[in-house]
């Protein structure tokens, strides 16, 4: 399991398509914490403008990390995750589910997240000069 550590080494490519809450809302309803924004596809290509290269910030084996402004102004760390079948869902739902609810100072504060078919998405905060690990 990825967990966002804020003294840690940041670790997805141009895609298209949309990302909705609705699509598969079963496997994936609303965190257990208020405050977990459920994001767009299309929100987080804006904010990231369309998963510039000029936005990375950080790549790894987990995914890619793109630097992203969202649409309340707030700057963030969109990390676009590898895709792994059905024990990649499981794993993502966990990590949502788990980063929703752990508060430390140590951590970086899970946003949102944003799930559909094909694409799974973490949105941190963005502390300039830290890592996702």
């Amino acid at each position: 399991m990825f967990i966002a550590h804020k003294n840690a080494a940041l670790s997805t490519p141009d895609v298209k398509g949309g990302c909705m809450y609705g699509v598969n809302s079963s496997r994936f309803p609303p965190p257990k914490v208020k405050g977990i924004q459920v994001f767009t596809y299309k929100d987080l290509e804006v904010a990231t403008e369309k998963f510039s290269e000029t936005n990375v910030i950080g790549n790894g084996g987990f995914g890619v990390v793109y630097k992203g402004i969202l649409s309340d102004g707030k700057m963030a760390a969109v990390k676009m995750l590898h895709r792994k079948g059905m024990q990649g869902d499981r794993a993502f739902r966990q990590e949502v589910d788990l980063l929703s609810t752990l508060h430390s100072p140590y951590l970086m504060e899970l946003l949102g997240y944003c799930a559909d078919q094909h694409y799974r998405l973490l949105i941190f905060e963005f502390t300039p000069n830290s890592t996702l690990q």
